[in-house]
């Protein structure tokens, strides 16, 4: 949820708009169609829209246009989904949202635990119970699509402060994993998901960038480094690159690395991974 906009940076921005000025939804476009085209090129991709994207505001909310997505939508992997979503991965039910619910409930109630919230809304079976009257819903007049009629093997919140989550058993056995996921622009992190064993852990990411021409050994005047970093770079006896060299070496080197890696023991197939929000620049990956 919260596919392309950062709520937090204000929703009613793209209300104000005159011809001079873009909506920051339009900003982000391309970023986020290109890191979907790499994702949706080597597996699944279900994007889910959150309350501040370029869809309907009132609940539930139709998935995004294709067409925001021309890269990704060339890829029969990449799909534009609902919120709520409902769907079956290798045998197992994911139902869940992008977190307006339990968001609104901690709003509006003396609840201070989300993870509370979210288990007592799958214990009422009812996804939105504080809709209409504080979150806006459409007006459903001769049925409920909010009442939760099948048991999910996995119960699951978006765009929530911190991971956490928990296991309950219903009455009929049904042993259920209800999880909240991270926004991922706070804590960098997604959510891996066993379903052999509906386990799950939280995976973390960190991204260091180094001037190219640092990392050569020169002073570029941008930066200084320090510690790691400059034992990192060339030694000082190479030569320094010169201005042109710098200009045509590529800007950045990017590494990246995972605090927790995937259970290497289960297949691919076996897991699924939830992201919310992929940068601090307001992308999610719902």
């Amino acid at each position: 949820g919260d596919s392309i906009c950062d709520c937090r940076k204000g929703a009613i921005e793209s209300k104000l708009l005159t011809r001079k000025t873009d909506a920051g939804s339009t900003v982000f476009m391309p970023e986020v169609d290109q890191c979907m085209s790499q994702l949706a090129s080597s597996v699944p991709v279900d994007i889910m829209p959150g309350r501040c994207d370029p869809c309907n505001y009132t609940m539930p909310q139709q998935p995004m246009h294709r067409c925001m997505f021309p890269k990704a939508s060339s890829f029969p992997t990449f799909q534009c989904v609902s919120n709520p979503y409902d769907c079956r991965v290798g045998g197992a039910r994911f139902l869940g949202s992008s977190g307006q619910g339990v968001n609104n409930i901690f709003s509006y109630t003396t609840y201070d635990d989300q993870l509370a919230i979210l288990e007592q809304t799958l214990r009422y079976c009812h996804m939105l119970p504080t809709a209409p009257d504080t979150l806006g819903c459409y007006p459903f007049y001769k049925s409920d699509p909010f009442i939760i009629k099948e048991c999910p093997s996995v119960f699951f919140a978006g765009n929530q402060g911190k991971f956490d989550y928990t296991h309950i058993v219903g009455k009929d056995g049904q042993r259920v994993l209800v999880v909240l996921v991270p926004r991922f622009a706070d804590s960098s992190s997604a959510v891996v998901v066993n379903l052999r064993t509906l386990d799950c852990q939280e995976i973390h990411f960190s991204t260091r960038l180094r001037l190219a021409d640092e990392a050569a050994g020169t002073k570029s005047g941008i930066g200084a480094r320090s510690g790691d970093d400059a034992e990192e770079g060339m030694d000082d006896g190479e030569p320094k690159a010169e201005d042109g060299a710098v200009r045509n070496s590529p800007a950045y080197t990017t590494t990246a690395s995972a605090v927790k890696d995937f259970d290497v023991d289960s297949p691919v197939d076996s897991q699924k991974v939830l992201v919310s929000s992929p940068n601090k620049e307001g992308m999610d990956l719902g």
